[in-house]
């Protein structure tokens, strides 16, 4: 009787034992699933993480290049702006050319002959300003701007108006006066024809005074 006392211990004791590790498996199970579980979210939030990086990384390179491609339009519109004004300036000095080659060929057929009929006036066609002539000095009843551009008229009382007015210069006026006007004259047309010295005397004034005469008659 005994022995089957202890036989049915021992085997309710065996039963025990495998529920109990049964239920360590169960929970052994359970955490496993748990960290596969938290592997994955950590996994899906490190791929989440790196789309993210390459999508920001996109955006950026995009940008990049569309900022490079703006650099980029805005220099070829430079070059293009350039290459349209040097034009430009080439057609001003033809058209300004030519309107100096009709106002010569009307000074030298109609006008040269006469005392009293105007010259027909030329417009500046050479660029700029000699720099070592300084701006101009006064001259009496002449108005200067700071720059004159290509096709330009001359300031008003500039020029002689006609052979008459060249002759009075000549005769009349004063070397100082007349020093300055001529080196007004200079300044305005920058064409080395009218150079005239600083310190010119007033034998190189009379010289500088055919010079602009010619300069209104011939090419």
């Amino acid at each position: 009787m005994a022995s089957e006392f202890d036989a049915l211990t021992v085997f309710i004791a065996d039963e025990k034992t495998q529920e109990e590790v049964g239920e360590m498996r169960e929970v052994s199970k359970v955490r496993q699933q748990e960290v596969s579980i938290g592997n994955v979210d950590i996994l899906s939030r490190l791929v989440a993480v790196h789309e993210s990086m390459k999508s920001n990384l996109a955006q950026r390179h995009a940008s990049h290049v569309r900022t490079m491609a703006k650099f980029d339009a805005l220099s070829r519109l430079d070059r293009v702006v350039a290459r349209l004004k040097g034009l430009t300036r080439k057609l001003d000095a033809v058209e300004a050319k030519r309107d100096v080659d009709n106002a010569r060929e009307f000074n030298y057929s109609v006008v040269a002959g006469s005392t009293t009929m105007q010259f027909r006036s030329i417009v500046k066609y050479v660029c700029g300003h000699p720099s070592e002539a300084g701006l101009p000095n006064a001259v009496d009843k002449v108005v200067f701007q700071e720059n004159y551009d290509i096709g330009d008229q001359p300031p008003y009382h500039l020029m002689p108006l006609n052979n008459r007015e060249i002759n009075k210069w000549s005769r009349m006026m004063k070397l100082p006066e007349l020093r300055r006007r001529l080196r007004s004259i200079y300044w305005f047309y920058n064409d080395e024809r009218l150079t005239l010295a600083f310190n010119a005397n007033r034998a190189a004034c009379m010289k500088a005074i055919l010079n602009v005469k010619a300069y209104l008659l011939n090419p």
